[in-house]
């Protein structure tokens, strides 16, 4: 009940209520894996990384099918560029949630940036097909037939994004890049 409250809580952004709730959920059963993994959820919203790792180890401890935390854990290490720590946590965080868009959608970023693009374009060809509205995972995919040199497929695919802003001015700079490239 505790971890539910502490959950609502964070959604509202009342953090330290939630801090409270996940701490109380953690005294009450020292194994509950999801009060640490709220914790660790708390402390990345805060920008305390080594802190919020510690959490995240800490719920893996108790329960290491935590999909989310895998997840979050590949965002810590990809953030410092421990690329082959992070595709290991992502490859758990698809293998214990595969009906999570964004996890297929990391993975596949791990991949580009490993220069592995056919396992990039699998993962992220699943997470687009899970979330077709999924357009940072439609973007990645055109970077991916770029890179590949199927510069029409990119630019199809960076031409089907609805954006405006920074982000249209982006793929129009992208689209522009690839067409002198045909």
């Amino acid at each position: 009940a505790h971890s539910n409250l502490a959950s609502f809580y964070n959604r509202f952004g009342r953090l330290k209520l939630a801090a409270e709730h996940y701490r109380e959920s953690i005294v009450l059963d020292s194994t509950y894996g999801p009060g640490y993994q709220g914790l660790g959820n708390l402390h990345q919203r805060r920008g305390d990384d080594a802190r919020a790792a510690r959490y995240y180890l800490e719920a893996l401890r108790w329960d290491s099918t935590l999909a989310e935390t895998h997840n979050n854990l590949g965002l810590l290490f990809h953030k410092r560029r421990e690329l082959t720590k992070a595709l290991q946590q992502y490859q758990r965080a698809v293998r214990f949630a595969p009906e999570i868009a964004h996890y297929h959608s990391n993975l596949g970023n791990i991949y580009f940036e490993l220069e592995r693009l056919t396992e990039a374009e699998a993962a992220v060809s699943h997470a687009i097909e899970l979330d077709s509205t999924f357009y940072s995972a439609q973007i990645l995919l055109g970077d991916i037939h770029a890179r590949q040199g199927s510069y029409g497929s990119a630019i199809a695919r960076w031409q089907a994004v609805p954006a405006r802003g920074a982000m249209k001015q982006q793929l129009a700079d992208k689209i522009a890049a690839a067409q002198k490239r045909l």
